[in-house]
């Protein structure tokens, strides 16, 4: 799905909900948990009762008044919270496969909500502007949960990216000098074709963590398909936490999805023989 509309967008909420009122209800506590002020009673060729349900089934498209009734930006505290109550967990799986997010994939109704209000951003204030964002904002805040937006951006039209390695499986304790083997699993969830792109690494200014591998190529990966690749690190000769930052660079060492931390890991550096002496950190 490259594309989504509000039409798409409602349904997948509505369906993954815990119960229903109507669905005139249930359309207008969408958009009023969104911060809309729309008066859905009033009279006027716009406003009639049924508006939110024809908004929310597509016979109807947003009107100027209907858009200005939200605030730029929408409410998106309000509107994480709402869905948050309103979405059903058990009902999960199937919300997220709605929006293009494999079932294998870590769950979250709280990065589902997050990465929900950010599409429901873009289709209140950019309406113009189609592209489907909720894979690539859920991939981002299950990699990065404090971060305040997922701020999609991407090198090439309908990119998307899902990681397939849980965040448990990205993080590690090594001794000085102590190899390991880390290995992404990846789904290419947009348009674009991997082709001639490649992971590198980025090392922190003490370069606490080595990478043996600088640079680890992508397998050539059409749309709807997976890649998997390793790299090989090891800790240096100091204490700590490191975390390790890569990137996916196309041909020309592009970054293909800038200010992402999607394929970060993170690695803690201990000295396992004084630990073992009975040492302590």
């Amino acid at each position: 799905m490259n594309a989504i509309d509000m039409k798409f967008f409602c349904r997948g909420i509505y369906d993954g909900a815990v119960a229903h009122v109507n669905q005139e209800e249930d359309a207008r506590a969408l958009f009023a948990a969104a911060g809309s002020t729309y008066n859905f009673s009033s009279a006027g060729r716009n406003s009639r009762s049924n508006y939110a349900t024809k908004l929310f089934n597509g016979t109807k498209k947003l009107s100027g008044a209907f858009i200005s009734s939200f605030p730029n930006p929408i409410d998106k505290v309000k509107f994480k919270t709402w869905l948050a109550s309103y979405l059903d967990e058990d009902k999960l799986p199937a919300t997220l496969g709605y929006y293009g997010i494999p079932s294998s994939v870590e769950r979250s109704l709280i990065a589902l909500a997050r990465a929900l209000a950010d599409q429901m951003q873009l289709l209140i204030h950019c309406p113009e502007d189609q592209r489907d964002i909720v894979v690539q904002s859920y991939q981002q805040y299950l990699s990065s949960p404090s971060s305040d937006s997922a701020d999609v951006k991407t090198l090439y039209d309908n990119d998307q990216c899902i990681v397939y390695t849980a965040m448990k499986d990205r993080r590690y304790t090594v001794d000085f000098d102590e190899e390991i083997a880390h290995t992404w699993e990846l789904y290419n969830a947009g348009s674009q074709t991997w082709s001639d792109r490649s992971l590198s690494f980025c090392p922190d200014g003490g370069r606490h963590v080595k990478a043996l591998d600088d640079a680890v190529v992508v397998p050539r990966t059409p749309p709807g398909a997976y890649a998997k690749f390793t790299a090989r690190l090891k800790g240096r000769g100091t204490e700590g936490e490191f975390p390790c930052h890569w990137i996916m660079v196309d041909a020309e060492g592009r970054n293909c999805f800038p200010d992402s931390t999607m394929f970060d890991i993170h690695i803690k550096v201990v000295n396992k023989q004084f630990l073992e002496r009975g040492g302590r950190i």
